[in-house]
């Protein structure tokens, strides 16, 4: 049994690492398929995107329930990153201070059942609110994103600069970027919360909030392999409860609460008699839980080209009148892939991995951009940064569908909004300047320049505006921008400039020297 615990500990590391490690990364060099690789073992989004986009890979949910039904919660205790993470809390409890000491608790099954029925009245009436609250891996990178990178970015910021004094530069510093303050505040409380319960019961989280864990829970209770006791051989010495992380072992009747179990070893390692055995229940005379059964069964590299013209959207415009006209969206702008607001709000787990892997850092969480069903969601934020013209990363690795996968060529005529002019906000007019920041900065070159009083006045052809929000980004007006991305509820498709085209011909020529 203690080989058993060593090969739980390795498949957590292997599990663990990787997943932690796509959410932090800031250098983009994970790639799509190693990203859907590792996340289509992930229950929930795994479910969605077989929904959505049937295929093998989506299908990971499937091995999930057959590794359950073999033997109860395994993928709690070795594929879950939220459940290893709490594991790490536990153990570092462990070595700092104290070893913990826990006792049978009676399963909070009102609040267990309740949890899992609310999230599968928002998973079958398409609204993800439950969803986006309780998912472990969407949780699990909402934590990892916003609490962590940001520490390996500091990190990685201090070694830069250590060895900078020393002449060498070959670890580069990295620019810091924040989630907004609810969020972070949010997801801080949920990460201490979270914590917290891990140092003193174990496995709280995981046997009284997490849906996955009840709906995987109530399949353990009729798993082929489980966990005994063998009361002749039982000296009643109590070791395996005080160590249970789960508290699911009665001592006092010896029995193990297989629907909270979650197949972690550590009371096999512990039993000095041995008297605690995994046992095929389906080989046996008489099962021990047949009345059990019969209830169940009733019931049931483009990043360059972007991050230089990220750099090159400094306020070049001193503005010193301020506007008057504030800006209002009415549709917030979704990421690319999206198709439409209902596609991308009903299958979105607010996971946070486009968020983390976005190259300009557009995409962002939100709190409430799509309404309470849509809560902490990503939305397209215009004030921090623009979508790459030239970037199509977030709709390659999206564990859900959410955001469905595009080519480059499809990217760059996929209209996830159209810019609007607020003329008075300009300061062409506020301050009679010269500015044209947004045609500049324009890729399809939708916005243009006309004459206007001696001077050049912005002006959006909507037919080729991809709503990349470029044009917001660099435009310098304050306290409110002079245009912006109004999103589309449903992604269409821009025109193809023709013009863009004649223009670099235009300048090719001019340049030839001969």
């Amino acid at each position: 049994m203690k080989a058993l615990r060593k090969a739980r500990i390795i498949t957590q590391i292997l599990f663990f690492a990787p997943l932690f490690f796509i959410f932090i990364d800031f250098t983009g060099i994970t790639g799509e398929y190693f990203k859907n690789l590792l996340t289509s073992l992930q229950f929930i989004p795994s479910i969605i995107k077989f929904l959505t986009i049937p295929s093998l890979l989506a299908g990971g949910f499937i091995l999930i329930l057959l590794l359950t039904i073999i033997s109860g919660r395994a993928y709690c205790s070795t594929i879950c990153p939220l459940g290893i993470l709490q594991d790490i809390a536990g153990y570092l409890k462990r070595k700092l201070f104290s070893r913990n000491r826990f006792d049978f608790k009676k399963p909070h099954k009102v609040i267990r059942y309740g949890l899992l029925v609310i999230l599968l009245i928002s998973l079958v009436s398409g609204t993800m609110a439950a969803v986006n609250l309780f998912d472990p891996f969407s949780l699990f990178g909402r934590i990892t994103f916003q609490i962590f990178r940001p520490l390996s970015i500091g990190v990685n910021n201090v070694i830069s600069f250590v060895l900078s004094r020393f002449g060498n530069y070959s670890v580069y510093p990295q620019e810091f970027y924040f989630v907004s303050s609810p969020v972070l505040a949010f997801t801080a409380f949920c990460f201490i919360g979270i914590t917290v319960l891990a140092v003193y019961r174990g496995r709280w989280y995981c046997n009284v909030i997490c849906p996955v864990g009840t709906f995987l829970g109530l399949i353990s209770k009729f798993s082929i392999y489980k966990f005994e006791i063998n009361h002749p051989l039982c000296t009643e010495c109590g070791a395996c409860g005080k160590m249970c992380k789960s508290e699911c072992i009665d001592t006092e009747k010896k029995i193990i609460d297989m629907e909270r179990c979650v197949v972690c070893f550590n009371c096999t390692t512990v039993c000095n008699s041995s008297a605690i055995t995994l046992t095929n229940r389906y080989r046996r005379e008489g099962p021990k839980f047949s009345s059990e059964r019969r209830v169940f069964i009733n019931k049931l590299g483009s990043f360059l080209p972007g991050l230089l013209l990220f750099y090159s959207m400094k306020d070049s415009i001193i503005v010193y009148v301020l506007n008057k006209i504030p800006v209002i969206r009415k549709t917030p702008v979704t990421p690319p892939g999206a198709v439409s607001l209902n596609h991308f709000t009903s299958r979105c787990t607010a996971c946070g991995l486009c968020v983390s892997t976005c190259p300009t850092h557009v995409i962002q969480p939100a709190l409430f951009a799509y309404g309470t069903e849509g809560a902490l969601q990503p939305v397209l934020d215009f004030e921090k940064s623009f979508c790459n013209y030239e970037c199509n990363l977030c709709t390659l690795i999206c564990p859900t569908g959410a955001l469905l996968p595009m080519g480059i060529e499809a990217k760059k005529v996929s209209q996830l909004g159209k810019a609007v002019f607020i003329k008075d906000n300009c300061v062409v007019i506020t301050q009679k300047t010269e500015c044209g920041a947004c045609s500049e900065h324009c890729p399809t070159k939708a916005v243009t320049m006309i004459p206007y009083e001696g001077l050049m006045l912005p002006e959006v052809r909507e037919k080729y505006c991809v709503g990349c929000g470029a044009c917001e980004k660099a435009c310098p007006t304050k306290p409110y921008k002079s245009i912006y991305v109004e999103g589309n509820a449903e992604h269409k498709i821009a025109e193809k400039n023709l013009e863009k085209k004649k223009i670099k011909e235009e300048k090719v020529l001019e340049e030839f020297p001969f």
